[in-house]
């Protein structure tokens, strides 16, 4: 007997599977009358209850004022064939506000007006959140060098040195000479062996680093 053929579902069920465990939604907008259909993880991630009458209109209506204009640019950009993608503010009746990204592209046509775009949309509110925080903490601790003088610095698992904040401004070294083992090139040449070779055992033991040595400055002193 022949194998039978597996039975496959249909791409709404795929749909409704990503929207269920996601922050994404789906539409598509008719460019002429501005009729907007959409599922319901679009208003989900839009933060809305379900409207047959959603249109393009009332969506520009919710995007904070300082983004309409880059979310107005999307849709002739898209009408050009061009994919296009945006992340801008949604503010609601109760002032609350969310991030999403939207993503549109055109749906090419035949023959007549090329009018038709589909969409993907999902909130990235935490997504923005979490960035936002990552650079408050970097201005602060930038700050706190500025301030205090003193260094901090990032390291890979490896020990290879990624950042270290206020070195340039000691030792006149570059970004590109402090990366990997460059740094210790600015130790005192009597202390280089002895700082490196405790590191690297810091490094392999994955224990705490407390040294001491000379450093030599910008000036050469």
């Amino acid at each position: 007997m022949p194998a039978k053929p597996p039975n496959f579902v249909s791409s709404r069920h795929y749909i409704e599977m990503v929207e269920r465990f996601t922050s994404i939604g789906f539409w598509n907008a008719d460019m002429a009358t501005g009729a907007i259909r959409a599922t319901r993880g679009f208003f989900k991630a839009m933060g809305l209850a379900p409207d047959e009458g959603f249109s393009l209109g009332t969506w520009i209506s919710l995007v904070h004022p300082d983004d309409q204009e880059d979310f107005r640019s999307i849709f002739p950009l898209a009408r050009t064939g061009m994919p296009v993608s945006r992340e801008v503010r949604l503010v609601h009746a109760d002032r609350a506000s969310r991030w999403i990204r939207v993503d549109i592209d055109q749906v090419k046509q035949n023959d007549g007006p090329q009018d038709l775009v589909v969409g993907v949309v999902e909130d990235v509110t935490r997504e923005r959140r979490s960035r936002a925080a990552v650079v408050r903490e970097r201005a602060r601790l930038e700050a706190l060098v500025r301030m205090t003088g003193e260094i901090f610095w990032v390291a890979d698992a490896s020990g290879s040195i990624l950042d270290l904040k206020g070195w340039k401004e000691i030792t006149g070294q570059s970004e590109a000479e402090i990366c990997g083992g460059g740094w210790a090139e600015a130790i005192h040449s009597e202390d280089r062996q002895r700082v490196v070779e405790e590191w690297s055992s810091s490094i392999g033991a994955a224990s705490p680093y407390t040294v001491s040595y000379r450093l030599r400055y910008r000036d050469g002193e």
